[in-house]
């Protein structure tokens, strides 16, 4: 598996994302992707999880809104799994824990 751009090479396929490819992390199960964003959108929850063979399973799900102009807490710089909890890290530096079976925030 590599990644270059926005494109993903997996299985000798082609998987392509609406913005730049910033980090992948693998599990067993799972293929978690993290994007770019963009600063003018709305809603970034930019990332997206895949299974092994390229289908994607579930884009993660929007937090609640805290008030935050943009809503940049939805906006994910970082992805981790610690103490076999998944964590993302976002735009304001705030570790945030998500199901890896649906993208729900914890």
């Amino acid at each position: 598996m590599t990644y270059q751009n926005n494109c993903l090479q997996l299985n000798g396929k082609e998987i392509q994302f609406p913005n730049k490819i910033y980090n992948v992390m693998t599990s067993k199960s799972y293929i978690f992707v993290l994007l770019g964003f963009d600063l003018d959108v709305q809603t970034h929850c930019n990332i997206y999880c895949l299974n092994h063979e390229g289908q994607e399973l579930w884009k993660i799900k929007k937090r609640e809104s805290s008030g935050v102009t943009k809503n940049m807490n939805n906006a994910y710089i970082g992805l981790r799994i610690t103490d076999g909890k998944y964590a993302a890290v976002n735009f304001y530096n705030e570790i945030v824990y998500f199901n890896p079976f649906n993208g729900k925030i914890i």
